[in-house]
């Protein structure tokens, strides 16, 4: 695990593999400096709020009075599942996120930090003021206002004032069993936070979206150790999200296509199977939440990033090989779903019910074999296919119900509802 810190940022392209180290250092420099410029961008003036008896002395310390460019589980899974086929995914349009105690001037060691050995009586360091902007960002959440905080937030548009607040939402209930997440104050919540918020200012064309918490957590968990962990989670996690966010269109296009994908590589792979989808899931709304958040909702947070780094590192199926994962997971429960799922409901109830009880090797290994049978989604073959059911071959052209490639992959053709 403790390798993922350093490997991740060459595995998402952050930097290049054979980037001299002398040259990543001047780039990571390069890249602070643009999260920071990107972070000031969406920060609210803080102005603390004062009660009837409270005065000026009240002040946190370290945080002037007025600081200027300052910075339930059941309805999260039926927000994933696509049953509500009428319902957009939860977004924003702007700029989300809070920020993190890796603030700014870290680069640099100050006098008279927590961690000099010369000083017996070292002072209490006083909050940093990025920590303390991201606290109160997530105190907005608790309650659903903005009251019941240190300062009240004076965001630079409304839209981002919205934003924040689904941020904040997303971020107290996102992995909260993970121990460094468990607590309200944890650095990595408020790290989440300015990331989120961050990532938004980027990319306005997307803003925030629910479930890029879910991405973004693993890979602040595999930087937490790292010299700009904050820096480089937010370089990573925008990598990331170059890769996949098409996932997060307001008009769920992207997820759409993949679906499409998903239904035609059941056709090759599993003839039986298929046409079983097509009575209760033509669409294969029940598998959603395993293409939106790649997995994360259905494997513990130790396994997940072992399933993402083979992924990511695209040796096969590239960039497609989630959706032979998923197919290879319905392939090897196909005699309970034939058997006993009858229905929307009985489906989606299964599917769901799988989270946590995946065997993350065994899908890795299946949907790579399933690959290697059946070769890349846009090929059209003609020769004999063998599903993962050992020696049952399946000749493709004898398959009933089979359609055309050019119709599968006609943009005038019904898009499914999700």
């Amino acid at each position: 695990p403790r390798a993922r810190g350093l490997v991740w940022p060459f595995i998402l392209d952050v930097y290049l593999w054979d980037l001299p180290q002398v040259d990543r250092a001047a780039l990571l420099v390069e890249l602070r400096r643009e999260y920071h410029h990107l972070r000031s961008i969406w920060k609210p003036e803080m102005i603390p709020i004062v009660d009837a008896k409270a005065t000026s002395s009240h002040e946190s310390p370290g945080v002037s009075q007025s600081v200027k460019g300052l910075g339930t589980d059941e309805e999260e899974d039926a927000e994933f599942s696509g049953v509500d086929a009428e319902r957009p995914l939860t977004r924003s349009a702007s700029d989300p996120d809070g920020t993190s105690n890796s603030g700014e001037g870290q680069l640099e060691s100050e006098p008279g930090a927590s961690g000099s050995t010369g000083e017996i009586f070292a002072p209490e360091p006083p909050p940093d003021e990025n920590f303390v902007l991201a606290r109160s960002i997530l105190g907005q959440a608790r309650d659903g206002s903005f009251g019941d905080r240190e300062f009240d937030l004076h965001f630079p548009s409304e839209r981002i004032r919205d934003q924040s607040l689904q941020i904040a939402k997303d971020v107290l209930r996102t992995d909260r069993v993970v121990p460094e997440l468990e607590s309200d104050s944890s650095p990595l919540l408020m790290q989440m936070t300015s990331i989120l918020m961050t990532y938004g200012v980027r990319a306005p064309h997307i803003g925030y979206c629910q479930g890029m918490s879910d991405m973004l957590t693993p890979i602040l968990y595999a930087m937490k150790d790292e010299p700009e962990g904050e820096v480089l989670s937010f370089w990573c996690f925008t990598k990331l999200m170059d890769r996949i966010n098409a996932n997060f269109r307001e008009d769920q296009s992207g997820i759409r296509a993949q679906l499409r994908k998903l239904a035609r590589l059941m056709r090759l792979a599993d003839r039986d199977l298929a046409a079983h989808f097509s009575k209760i899931d033509p669409d294969y709304h029940a598998c959603f939440r395993w293409l939106l958040v790649q997995f994360k909702r259905e494997f513990n947070f130790e396994n997940i990033p072992r399933l993402w780094e083979v992924i990511w590192l695209d040796f096969v199926a590239e960039r497609e090989l989630h959706l032979y994962i998923a197919v290879s997971t319905l392939i090897l429960h196909r005699d309970v779903i034939l058997s006993e799922c009858d229905s929307f409901p009985e489906l989606l109830r299964f599917v769901n019910d799988m989270s946590m009880r995946i065997d993350p090797d065994l899908v890795l290994s299946e949907g790579t074999d399933l690959f290697y049978r059946i070769g890349p989604i846009e090929t059209e073959f003609t020769r004999p296919l063998t599903s993962l059911r050992r020696g049952n071959s399946q000749d493709l052209a004898a398959m009933p119900g089979t359609v055309p490639f050019e119709a599968i992959d006609d943009p005038t053709a019904p898009a499914p509802s999700l």
